[in-house]
């Protein structure tokens, strides 16, 4: 199976809720929403602000628990604190790429 397959198979299994762990371990937070491309993981204990986890982040899932292939340390220094770019700047569908207007038009 090849990467885009398995990325739709792992986005279809997780719901919102969700326990994520880090591969130490150690819990990051909560599914809040889940997207195309990565995980809305709300603010827990160990993170002040929410986290936006791109899916091949993701090394398994089970009933109600998201375990990825990072530490929270690697987590916590991956600047995914940040709403990924493509998602700001299209709001309606989050797995569409924005495309700037061609010089000249608007």
């Amino acid at each position: 199976m090849d990467q885009p397959e398995t990325v739709q198979l792992v986005t279809a299994e997780i719901q919102q809720d969700w326990e994520v762990f880090g591969s130490d371990g150690q819990k990051i937070g909560n599914v809040n929403e889940v997207h195309t491309n990565f995980l809305w993981v709300q603010e827990g204990l160990l993170f002040p602000t929410d986290m936006y986890i791109p899916m091949t982040a993701v090394a398994r899932t089970e009933s109600g628990r998201v375990e990825l292939n990072v530490t929270t340390v690697e987590v916590s220094t991956a600047g995914w604190d940040k709403l990924p770019e493509a998602i700001a700047t299209n709001s309606a569908i989050p797995s569409t790429v924005a495309v700037p207007a061609a010089e000249g038009t608007q």
